[in-house]
């Protein structure tokens, strides 16, 4: 099977930033996503607009913005903006939010709320104007439609990604038996506005790391595990698949992570310790991460596409990101061959 990647990164400085877009563009990821998190990092639409200036082939879009902290029509706006600069290749990801709520004292959006909003932005896009929360609204100059991907772990959320979604980003884990069960419950989902899972473009959210070794890989990818682990339980462990006797530690975890922190590189260490501290490692990053050398790091990539998880986007945050990048490009694809689709060159 064909397994397709991306990248999600987070806001940086520019030149560094910058960086990370050319190396990624460079060995063909398919999609880049940009953090949308206001109170920790730079602003996503300006990052957007320097990641489509300097990439030429990779979609772009946030990954994740919320209906919280942004108004549809703003939102449509501003993402129709990059999709014009970027001459056609944006797209919007959106769930219910998490640190951006939270660091503003507020509480994720209800499923009922975004799927008002998602419907809204279609509408938008296809008409023009679209009814919201009680009053008409307008985006007036938008010529291409850009396809909204909403993000879910529970099922719940993953249902209605299903239903609503032109894609769909899975957050929930990647065991075997974790994985199959999310792709049924899109294809429910699915099957609710009249589709089926081929229909839609569907994607899993993996914290990955890689590099010359697996002990370094995992002890780098600490940060995805534990900001993805905090996300993903948040709402509460029952019915998530956490083993009895690790329950009192992943309530612990959620209890101490300090959303001020949020995957922030050299000044998340509290967060970054959580999972060792707690005992955690082993069991959060087989459950939710591809962290290794090279061949470990293929052998665990092949294992997922025979589970059916084949459209992998890598969230990575290790401190030097263009040498994750470059030993993912140079080390792990070539043992990979032509099971990896790489996007074509503009």
């Amino acid at each position: 099977m064909t397994t397709r990647f991306g990248f999600l990164f987070m806001p940086a400085p520019p030149q560094e930033y910058i960086s990370w877009i050319k190396e990624a563009d460079a060995i063909g990821a398919e999609k880049i996503g940009i953090g949308d998190s206001q109170s920790l990092y730079r602003d996503v639409y300006v990052a957007l607009t320097l990641a489509a200036v300097n990439s030429k082939r990779i979609q772009i879009g946030p990954r994740v913005t919320n209906p919280i902290t942004r108004h549809p029509v703003v939102t449509a706006s501003a993402i129709a903006s990059i999709d014009e600069l970027s001459g056609g290749r944006a797209f919007l990801a959106i769930g219910t939010g998490h640190s951006a709520p939270l660091n503003i004292g507020m509480k994720p959006a209800k499923l009922a709320d975004l799927r008002e909003y998602v419907g809204c932005m279609r509408t938008l896009f296809q008409k023009g104007e679209a009814p919201y929360q009680g009053r008409t609204v307008r985006l007036t100059w938008p010529k291409r439609y850009v396809p909204i991907y909403v993000a879910g772990s529970g099922p719940k959320a993953l249902r209605l990604a299903g239903e609503i979604g032109d894609g769909v980003i899975i957050g929930c884990g990647i065991s075997r038996s974790v994985a199959q069960e999310a792709l049924s419950i899109v294809q429910e989902g699915a099957r609710a506005s009249g589709r089926e899972l081929k229909d839609l473009d569907v994607w899993f959210y993996i914290p990955s790391a890689f590099a010359e070794d697996t002990a370094t890989a995992q002890l780098e990818v600490r940060g995805s595990v534990v900001s993805g682990s905090h996300a993903f339980f948040y709402a509460g462990i029952q019915g998530r698949g956490v083993p009895k006797h690790l329950e009192d530690k992943v309530r612990q975890l959620v209890e101490s992570y300090r959303v001020d922190q949020h995957i922030r590189p050299n000044e998340s260490q509290d967060n970054y310790d959580l999972i060792d501290k707690l005992g955690l490692r082993e069991y959060l990053v087989d459950r939710f991460a591809i962290a290794g050398g090279p061949k470990d790091a293929a052998q665990r990539i092949r294992d997922l596409a025979s589970w059916g998880v084949t459209n992998i986007w890598m969230s990575l945050h290790a401190p030097d990101k263009v040498r994750t990048v470059r030993v993912f490009g140079k080390k792990v694809l070539p043992l990979l061959g032509d099971q990896v689709k790489v996007a074509p060159k503009a």
